[in-house]
């Protein structure tokens, strides 16, 4: 009986500009050549949260322990997020033309890895994704790779 090879047909890498993020793709792309697969490019913007401090006249509006509440991001750091958001998908799609790879990219906002696995629900044969992300403070796999590895509903490729 003729063993038949299961192929990769769509696969979806995330970027964040990090180093890893980077390998990441180019393993993508390698597979993406010798697969003759299509590759999709995601790129989540966070939703920056920043907290107002505790005062006298907040701590009434506190509904629990450890709550402030939360204040409207200026406009400046929005711009920014935006700003790095479109360089790292312009040096994905520079890299991804070096290889002879035509890509699609996908832009969402929101929390990374709930974003990531939404999209990988789209009938992705793989996800790949780095081991840790820009911001990972901790040595170790970051909390994104661990939530995607727990969520994803296709195999995963961690890179690192």
């Amino acid at each position: 009986m003729e063993e038949r090879k299961i192929g990769m047909r769509k696969i979806l890498v995330a970027v964040d500009g990090s180093e890893l993020a980077w390998k990441a793709m180019n393993k993508a792309l390698q597979l993406a050549k010798s697969e003759h697969s299509s590759v999709s490019i995601i790129h989540v913007t966070g939703e920056p949260v920043i907290r107002s401090p505790l005062t006298a006249q907040t701590s009434s509006l506190i509904t629990g322990e450890g709550q402030t509440p939360i204040t409207a991001i200026p406009e400046s750091l929005q711009k920014d997020e935006i700003r790095e958001g479109l360089a790292v998908l312009e040096r994905a799609r520079i890299i991804a033309e070096k290889e002879g790879i035509e890509t699609d990219f996908i832009v969402k906002s929101g929390d990374p890895a709930d974003q990531i696995i939404k999209e990988a629900e789209k009938n992705y044969d793989l996800l790949v994704v780095g081991f840790r992300g820009a911001n990972a403070r901790f040595p170790g796999m970051g909390s994104i790779a661990e939530k995607i590895l727990e969520r994803s509903p296709c195999p995963v490729l961690v890179v690192k």
